[in-house]
C-alpha cells in the first residue's frame, strides 16, 4: 500500500482524553479535563480557517489565528507537566505533537505561513498513534461532533475519526468506497479510507471476524484500482490468521506469553513492503495495552523495542513514526537492561541510514556526539540478569 497523505483539519491532541477516561479513576482527570477544556475553545476558534490554504494565509485573519496559536502554544507546554500525558503510552505522541504545535506557532509568527499550515496538518499522523492505541469511543467532544460539517465528506471523515468518533468515520468511509468512482473520494481519499478502515478493526475493534465481512465485500468490487484489491486481498488473509490464532489476554497471559506472541508475529528482517499491516497493527495494539496495564513490568524495554520495529516496518502508513523515540526511552530510562544495547544498535543504524547519501554518511557534529553518549551510557553499565 503506498504511503498515505498526512492530512488533518483542527488539532485534535485534546481527544487524547477520551482514552484517558477509559482508564484512569475520574479524580485523577481533572488536570487533564481542565487543560481539554482550554485545547477545545482554541479548537473551535481555528477550525474554520484550516481548510483553506487561501482564508488561512488572509492577512486579515492574522490576529485571530495567531491568538489561538499562541494559547495551544502555551498549553502544549503546560500538558508536558500533566501527570495523565506523562504516563509511557501517551508520553511518546505528546512529546511529538507538543513540538509540532510550539514550532507551528513560531513559523505563523514569523511569517511562513503556509508552512505553517502545512505543519499543523501534519499532526493528524501523530495523533493517531494516540488515539487509536485503546479501543473505545470519546464521549467527551460532542460538542465538536455538532459543528457544521466540513467543506467535502472526505475532511469531515478524517475529523471524525481523529476525534474518536469512529463508528460515524466508519460510516462516511464505507458508502464512499463501495460508490467508487461516483462518490466524492478521489483515489488518494480511497486509498486513505481503505486505511482508517483497516486501522479500525485491526487495532480499535480487534474484531477480525467483523473485518472479513466488510473486506470481503470490498474485494469484490471491480471499479477499484487493480493494486488496491491486492492489497484488500492480503489483508483478507491476514484477517484469516488471526480468527486462527487470538491474542493473548492480558488479564491471563504471562509476560513472557505476551513477549513469545509477538516474537512469533514480527520478523525484524522484513522488509517494509512485504509487511503485513493487519498483524502490525494487531500487535502494537496488544504492545500499547501492555504498557498502559503493566508499566511496572520489568520487560517494559522490550516492548519499547518491539514498539520500535512495529512503528519502524509500518513506515508512516498509517500515522506518525514514534519509533526513535520508543529506542530512546528503552536506553535512557533503561540503561542497565540487557534490550538497551539492542535498542542503541538499532537507533545507530537508523540514524546512519538517515545521514547517508551518494557522499557517503555526512553526519551533523552534534548527531554524532549524541549516539557516542548513548552508546556509552548502555556500554559502560553492567547490565543485570533477566530472571
Amino acid at each position: 500500500m503506498k504511503k498515505i497523505i498526512k492530512f488533518v483539519y483542527g488539532l485534535v491532541f485534546l481527544t487524547a482524553i477520551g482514552t484517558l477516561a477509559t482508564v484512569v479513576p475520574q479524580e485523577e482527570l481533572s488536570s487533564t479535563k481542565s487543560i481539554m477544556s482550554q485545547f477545545l475553545t482554541h479548537l473551535t476558534g481555528l477550525r474554520k480557517y484550516m481548510g483553506s490554504q487561501e482564508i488561512f494565509t488572509d492577512p486579515k485573519n492574522n490576529y485571530e489565528i495567531s491568538m489561538h496559536l499562541k494559547e495551544f502554544s502555551k498549553l502544549a507546554k503546560k500538558a508536558h507537566e500533566d501527570v495523565n500525558l506523562q504516563k509511557t503510552n501517551f508520553k511518546f505522541s505528546r512529546e511529538v505533537l507538543e513540538e509540532h504545535i510550539i514550532d507551528t506557532e513560531r513559523l505563523f509568527r514569523l511569517g511562513n505561513k503556509s508552512f505553517a499550515r502545512w505543519k499543523l496538518s501534519s499532526t493528524l499522523s501523530v495523533c493517531m498513534s494516540c488515539h487509536t492505541q485503546m479501543p473505545g469511543t470519546s464521549k467527551v467532544f460532542e460538542e465538536i461532533r455538532r459543528l457544521k460539517p466540513l467543506t467535502s465528506d472526505f475532511e469531515q471523515a478524517e475529523f471524525l475519526f481523529a476525534i474518536r468518533d469512529f463508528e460515524s468515520a466508519y460510516k462516511i468511509y464505507d458508502q464512499a468506497i463501495l460508490s467508487f468512482p461516483k462518490g466524492s473520494f478521489d483515489s488518494s481519499q480511497i486509498e486513505m479510507a481503505l486505511g482508517r478502515q483497516l486501522m479500525y478493526f485491526s487495532r480499535i475493534k480487534k474484531d477480525p471476524a467483523a473485518a472479513l465481512v466488510v473486506f470481503e465485500k470490498y474485494r469484490q468490487l471491480k471499479n477499484l484500482p487493480a493494486v488496491t484489491r491486492a492489497d484488500i486481498a492480503s489483508w483478507v488473509q491476514q484477517f484469516q490468521k488471526w480468527t486462527k490464532q487470538p491474542l493473548p489476554s492480558l488479564t491471563t497471559a504471562t509476560d513472557q506469553q505476551i513477549l513469545d506472541f509477538v516474537k512469533s508475529k514480527i520478523d525484524v528482517k522484513r522488509k517494509s513492503q512485504d509487511i503485513d499491516f493487519v498483524t502490525y497493527l494487531q500487535v502494537s495494539g496488544l504492545l500499547y495495552e501492555f504498557l498502559q496495564y503493566r508499566p511496572e513490568s520489568k520487560v517494559v524495554p522490550e516492548i519499547l523495542y518491539w514498539l520500535s520495529i512495529c512503528d519502524r516496518a509500518m513506515h508512516n502508513t498509517f500515522f506518525y513514526s514514534l519509533a526513535d523515540l520508543y529506542l530512546r526511552e528503552c536506553i535512557t530510562k533503561y540503561p542497565t537492561d540487557p534490550i538497551a544495547l539492542k535498542c542503541f544498535q538499532e537507533y545507530e543504524t537508523q540514524v546512519i541510514l538517515g545521514y547517508t547519501g551518494s557522499r557517503g554518511v555526512d553526519m551533523p557534529q552534534e548527531v554524532a556526539d549524541d549516539l557516542k553518549q548513548l552508546e556509552k551510557l548502555v556500554t559502560s553499565q553492567k547490565f543485570k540478569s533477566k530472571k
